[in-house]
């Protein structure tokens, strides 16, 4: 992984995209990686390495870094990963009409906290 500095004042434009990119590694790596950003000190260490635990699903270890661009950063310990990676046998589809119901009721509560409604 190499990591590049934007020149000075230049910006990503991310368009309408959000969210963190995921990378995943051996589970004792995650703490090396936490261990040399902090050494390395740029950025910021959002979450230092934790363990998720996924009830009825396997428990996955996890460090989240910031870039100096503001882009998260997760590196993901392998072997829970891929286990919360498999295919659930009924769930290979997209609830599209529930997806958009709740795209609707989250807008609807971002807009009732603008308007400072919402807690």
């Amino acid at each position: 992984l190499f990591l590049a500095e934007l020149p000075q004042g230049e910006k990503i434009d991310r368009g309408a995209a959000f969210g963190r990119i995921a990378f995943s590694c051996a589970e004792e790596d995650v703490a090396k990686v936490h261990q040399k950003a902090e050494v390395a000190g740029l950025g910021s260490i959002l979450n230092p390495p934790v363990t998720l635990p996924t009830p009825g699903k396997a428990d996955v270890v996890v460090t989240i870094l910031g870039d100096p661009d503001g882009q998260e950063i997760c590196f993901v310990g392998n072997k829970g990963f891929r286990d919360l990676s498999k295919l659930v046998e009924g769930c290979d589809f997209i609830d599209w009409d529930m997806r958009d119901k709740l795209d609707q009721a989250q807008a609807n509560y971002e807009a009732r906290q603008a308007a400072g409604e919402a807690k």
